[in-house]
């Protein structure tokens, strides 16, 4: 589905629970150190977790980062966690996919959303999304609905999930005003009275980011919650009003971005959270723990929280985003 119009919103039915007689899925990621700038990718390793590290036992919603390496291959070795489970899954691009600095030939942001979108049609929910975007991809939004619904409220989402392209490799690194001005029309048709909670995910944070954080390499004191904080936040090129669009919604909890993977914190912004994932592939910079941001929903009432769950099965920075 190449173009989104106002009622373009995919539907999710959250899963649960395991299949029996299935035994999980095991890829094991082994860190290569690149040199000099370079990535060199191993196609004998795997570049992500296991769905065991992701939490994919239970219906949690996994957000990570660092997933690099050649793209097709690594979108392959992700897909073997996910889809063979039977677990809907949504992505969206990186900052240096299709980026031409690396050791590697790049592969264009339009060709690695058609090739995750064309080899899993009934499990992949991801959308390449409105032509008038383009060269941007991945802008598009999800409609959760609860397992328990009823027929009085068939056609209304539990939970609005906004996906948006923040550029990076040859796009220029922003959310632009023709994407607010998107965002805006598709919550104003699917969420006219802010009566259905909306959660944000984009790449590269926005410049409210550097407000909010605290400075590099300091402690992370409440209100934010996390557990590294080894850097600065490198933040999008300029500010279109994306920010100033979420904070007048109060519909709107959390926005989560990657990005830098030396920081995975959360910290309050006007009425919201805006969180970094953890840095999850064995691709990229870095060599902190491997690990993934977990955001867990439940309805009646509405909630929303998150934590960090690392490669060994540990679990840290719980935060409620919304209860």
């Amino acid at each position: 589905m190449d173009r989104l119009g106002p009622r373009a919103g995919r539907r999710v039915r959250p899963r649960h629970g395991r299949r029996p007689g299935r035994r999980e899925p095991r890829l094991r990621g082994v860190p290569r150190r690149p040199g000099d700038g370079e990535q060199r990718p191993d196609p004998q390793r795997e570049p992500v977790l296991g769905p065991r590290h992701l939490g994919l036992s239970k219906p949690w919603r996994p957000v990570g980062d660092g997933v690099r390496q050649p793209r097709r291959h690594a979108l392959r070795v992700a897909a073997r966690v996910v889809f063979p489970r039977r677990r809907p899954a949504a992505a969206l691009p990186g900052a240096a996919d299709e980026h031409a600095g690396f050791s590697f030939r790049g592969t264009p942001r339009t060709d690695l959303m058609a090739a995750e979108t064309g080899a899993n049609r009934q499990l992949s929910y991801s959308s390449s999304g409105p032509r008038e975007l383009w060269p941007g991809v991945s802008n598009y939004v999800l409609q959760v609905h609860s397992r328990r619904r009823t027929r009085d409220d068939d056609h209304v989402p539990a939970l609005l999930m906004y996906f948006l392209d923040s550029g990076g490799g040859s796009y220029t690194e922003v959310v632009s005003s023709a994407q607010v001005k998107w965002f805006q029309s598709q919550s104003q048709f699917l969420n006219p009275n802010g009566r259905i909670p909306e959660l944000i995910f984009w790449h590269i944070p926005s410049t409210a980011y550097v407000m909010v954080g605290p400075k590099a390499k300091s402690e992370i004191r409440k209100p934010c919650v996390g557990s590294i904080n080894k850097e600065e936040v490198a933040p999008q090129a300029a500010e279109w009003g994306m920010m100033d669009a979420l904070a007048k919604r109060p519909s709107v909890k959390a926005v989560f971005v990657g990005h830098n993977h030396g920081l995975d914190w959360c910290c309050p912004y006007e009425e919201l959270w805006l969180c970094f994932a953890r840095h999850t592939g064995y691709g990229g910079y870095g060599d902190w723990p491997k690990g993934a941001r977990i955001i867990q929903v439940t309805e009646d009432p509405f909630s929303a929280v998150s934590w960090i769950r690392m490669e060994n099965g540990s679990r840290h920075s719980d935060v409620t985003l919304s209860s």
